[in-house]
């Protein structure tokens, strides 16, 4: 096991409270963005219809912006983690949520650590850390206090494709008991 903080090649940074950069009226907009809140984060990844574009009046550090390979989570009960795709790059990372970038990908997988702050043990960890605090958020600091297994990249690149695959069985399933639903309600519906 080894801490989060311990890894060299992991930057943790905090959101930013959007009322610091949204504009109250629209002759003062620099920039508009896109923000992903701890509702978006779903199954690993975010669900963009649950975004919302907001009108900023300044511009934005793009070091608060999500690029490709780096991991969104929130900051409070459930700590959902999603990996960001080309798909979701340029997401502002709102005050409820926190980000992590890898610089160096050959020490620790983004997928595989995705896969562990989704896991019921990385959960238990963190409600432990907040559990001695006033208020329930996971900070930066407490993050980089949660243990994390060690394997060797390829171990950790296996892992996450297995957890990606349970992912999208998982999305697959839960389509077919809404169609069965659906279609439930169909039949009762016909009495």
């Amino acid at each position: 096991m080894k801490k989060l903080g311990d890894f060299k090649t992991l930057e943790f940074r905090s959101g930013i409270a959007t009322s610091r950069i949204e504009v109250k009226k629209d002759d003062d907009i620099k920039k508009e963005v896109r923000v992903a809140y701890p509702v978006s984060l779903k199954n690993g990844f975010v669900d963009l219809n649950t975004t919302k574009e907001i009108k900023c009046k300044t511009e934005i550090d793009e070091k608060k912006l999500t690029r490709e390979g780096d991991i969104i989570l929130s900051a409070s009960m459930p700590y959902n983690a999603a990996y960001i795709t080309k798909e979701t790059s340029g997401l502002f990372v709102p005050s409820f949520c926190l980000l992590i970038r890898i610089k160096n990908s050959l020490e620790i997988d983004a997928k595989f650590l995705t896969a562990f702050i989704n896991s019921d043990n990385f959960k238990e960890q963190a409600k432990e850390l907040v559990s001695k605090t006033t208020t329930p958020m996971l900070s930066v600091s407490r993050l980089k206090e949660v243990q994390i297994p060690v394997f060797d990249i390829e171990k950790q690149r296996e892992i996450s494709l297995y957890c990606e695959n349970v992912q999208k069985e998982e999305i697959i399933m839960k389509h077919i008991i809404d169609l069965e639903k659906e279609k439930l309600n169909v039949v009762l519906g016909g009495i």
